[in-house]
């Protein structure tokens, strides 16, 4: 794993999609997303259901948020995500 990280580009373009069903909200982002990323994704829609997908569009690894990468776990290690 460690060979392949010479390769993998400084940045990424990933798609993520936002759209409505009804009432509700779906977002779709390529990456397993961290517990606390959820309900801020959440606590920022405009509707009164909004429902996460991880693994959209792709599989960029983990996607730890700020808080995480300061803890330094597993998840934010270069190899486990990009």
């Amino acid at each position: 794993m460690v060979v392949q990280m010479e390769s993998w580009p400084d940045e990424i373009n990933v798609i993520i999609q936002a759209f409505k069903i009804g009432e509700s909200g779906i977002v779709g982002i390529p990456f397993e997303t961290f517990a606390e990323i959820g309900p801020e994704i959440k606590g920022k829609s405009p509707f009164g259901k909004t429902f996460t997908v991880s693994f959209a569009n792709g599989s960029f690894g983990y996607l730890p948020s700020p808080r995480q990468h300061q803890l330094r776990g597993y998840e934010t290690g270069l190899s486990t995500n990009r």
